[in-house]
């Protein structure tokens, strides 16, 4: 296109203007074109960084992650974000599985085994 109307690139071509429209618009597919908007927030260096700080940590919470891209990019991230872009990287969200509460008959064990052993 160059800058040229499709009714002028028809006028110089020799074809009708539906032609030249239909033609331009085929073409645009291979222009490099930026997407507009708000550019990303992590770049694919961040997200590497992510991976690999979750891979060695892998007990560690989000907001910890947070806090360790803050301290190595100085960059504000929100937890959001954060997960965000572990899913990206095929991360699963697991949730920790919390220790089960003692039932009567493990209170009752533990004092008859306290009981036993109390001297020792």
């Amino acid at each position: 296109r160059n800058g040229k109307t499709n009714r002028s690139v028809a006028q110089i071509a020799g074809l009708s203007n539906s032609t030249a429209q239909r033609i331009s618009k085929s073409a645009l597919v291979a222009a490099l074109k930026s997407k507009g908007g708000r550019p990303k927030k992590l770049q694919p260096r961040h997200l590497r960084f992510l991976d690999h700080y979750f891979e060695l940590n892998c007990t560690a919470t989000v907001k910890e992650g947070c806090r360790a891209f803050k301290e190595t990019f100085d960059i504000n991230v929100c937890p959001t974000t954060v997960r965000k872009a572990l899913q990206f990287c095929k991360f699963k969200a697991r949730k920790m599985v919390k220790r089960p509460f003692l039932r009567k008959k493990h209170i009752h064990d533990r004092l008859k085994f306290a009981y036993k052993y109390r001297d020792r």
